[in-house]
């Protein structure tokens, strides 16, 4: 049997990617069985079913990609530019919406509710992927020292980050209390 811990897995090697993915598969899904429903009603419903669809497949991937390029910036930086991500794609949805009010070729409930629908199965998707990311929250680099670790290496276990080492528990190697002072 496999061992699926974080630590024997592994981190997973690029997260905006996996957030893509659990967003757009499910988007996917929704357009297709919103697409494949409205053709059954009319060529307007399915081509509503459609932008509602490309619609949310554009909003919700600019999260992933701002999270990709301010990867290594500070918190602040990064949530001022998700923040403005967020602002600016509201506005261009917005507009995209307005532009295709007028349009007779297109039935907008089928674009909304599409969008609502794909928006909702997007969220669920990236919450899935985000509970299954596999990102080291320390330095995985180099022996941990006793004030780091919790736990000791059972027998015939290989060396892995967050594991105590041989040297731990030897004289000079004891954790110091905490005393609270700091």
């Amino acid at each position: 049997m496999r061992d699926l811990t974080p630590a024997a897995a592994g981190p997973t090697l690029s997260p905006a990617r996996a957030l893509l993915a659990g967003a757009l598969a499910p988007i996917a899904v929704v357009g297709v069985l919103a697409t494949a429903a409205g053709l059954t009603i009319s060529p307007a419903a399915a081509w509503g079913a459609v932008i509602g669809a490309v619609l949310a497949a554009v909003a919700f991937s600019v999260g992933p990609l701002v999270l990709t390029l301010a990867r290594t910036w500070s918190p602040p930086a990064v949530m001022a530019v998700a923040m403005t991500a967020y602002l600016v794609l509201i506005g261009v949805l917005a507009v995209a919406y307005l532009m295709l009010l007028d349009r007779s070729w297109l039935a907008h409930g089928w674009t909304g509710w599409t969008l609502l629908g794909s928006a909702a199965a997007s969220i669920a998707g990236m919450i899935r992927a985000a509970g299954r990311l596999r990102v080291l929250a320390f330095d995985g680099g180099g022996s941990p020292s006793p004030d780091d670790v919790t736990e000791a290496r059972p027998a015939g276990e290989p060396d892995r980050p967050g594991y105590v080492t041989e040297t731990a528990g030897q004289p000079g190697n004891e954790p110091t209390p905490h005393t609270g002072s700091d």
